[in-house]
């Protein structure tokens, strides 16, 4: 089957988690799928005292599918995925260096080293209960660079991801998204990339990005590299 590059992704068919409680800014901050096919994860973003935290949800049967695929360590797949947005997180906030400075085309190189190394991370990551929907809910928790990360594979028909930037807050509370169009109106018919590139969304994301200082696991790493 030929996709056509204009087709749109069909209607949300999965349910999103996103943080409860005292943010006081939440946005759409990406999205992930085939085009012209539903879309296998939803990222939204909060914002709160600069800090950033994201919450992507990916449903469960579908990732599997399309996205761990061969995998015999479908827990490692998903840590893997997670592992390579705390990388993108850091580069985006300045947290692995000056974008402009000539150590990132050598952090660039290395990436695929990096991205391994935190993945195989997770056998030996401590584990933290946050709430979803009024259930305690364990994590796994790892961090590199001035962020973290925590996955959890509890849910029946949901993987979800958390990010943020340190301090790790002491508790988190999330739930089921009940209003999507509270994010960005549209994912409720198909939809494309527009719906990130709307003034609003794009307002929101640029006005909360967290602007942070070269990391020591970083400086670290770049004298080794």
């Amino acid at each position: 089957m030929t996709v056509s590059p204009d087709a749109k992704h069909p209607p949300l068919d999965f349910p999103c988690v996103e943080l409860a409680g005292q943010w006081s800014t939440s946005w759409l901050e990406f999205f992930e799928g085939e085009q012209g096919e539903p879309v296998w994860s939803v990222t939204l973003g909060s914002a709160r005292d600069n800090s950033n935290i994201y919450v992507k949800t990916m449903p469960r049967d579908r990732y599997d599918r399309l996205m761990a695929v061969g995998s015999n360590d479908t827990v490692r797949a998903v840590i893997e995925d997670a592992a390579q947005s705390l990388i993108n997180y850091a580069l985006a906030s300045g947290a692995a260096g000056p974008r402009e400075s000539g150590a990132r085309e050598r952090l660039s190189n290395h990436v695929p080293v990096l991205l391994d190394e935190l993945s195989d991370r997770y056998r030996d990551a401590s584990q933290v209960e946050w709430l979803i929907d009024g259930g305690r809910v364990p994590f796994l928790l790892f961090s590199f660079g001035g962020w973290w990360a925590a996955y959890s594979g509890q849910l029946a028909d949901r993987y979800v991801i958390c990010h943020g930037n340190d301090p790790l807050p002491d508790d988190l509370t999330l739930s089921t998204v009940r209003e999507i169009g509270a994010y960005a109106s549209g994912l409720d018919v198909p939809f494309d990339l527009a719906v990130l590139q709307s003034p609003d969304q794009v307002a929101r994301r640029v006005s909360h990005r967290v602007d942070l200082s070269l990391h020591t696991d970083y400086e670290r790493l770049l004298e080794t590299i």
